[in-house]
């Protein structure tokens, strides 16, 4: 939570120095064409980065877990409580 936090706060610092920089000449929409601008930075760097998790044939067939019913754990005093 606290690098969430800390990540929360430099946005917030940055884009309020930034802005006086930005409004006069551009505009409130130049705010809104800077933020445009850094979401395809970063989705570029995202989509080159961060690659998602193969599949293991094996694991699926040794840690399948059985089905549960949702009746089941309607009807259950521990969840009610």
């Amino acid at each position: 939570m606290s690098i969430f936090t800390l990540w929360v706060s430099f946005g917030m610092l940055t884009i309020f120095n930034v802005t006086n920089l930005i409004v006069p000449h551009f505009g409130w929409r130049g705010i809104w064409w800077l933020h445009l601008i850094l979401l395809a930075i970063f989705l570029v760097v995202f989509v080159s980065v961060i690659t998602s998790p193969e599949k293991q044939e094996n694991s699926e067939k040794e840690y399948s877990q059985p089905k549960v019913s949702i009746l089941e754990g309607v009807k259950s005093l521990g969840a009610w409580l």
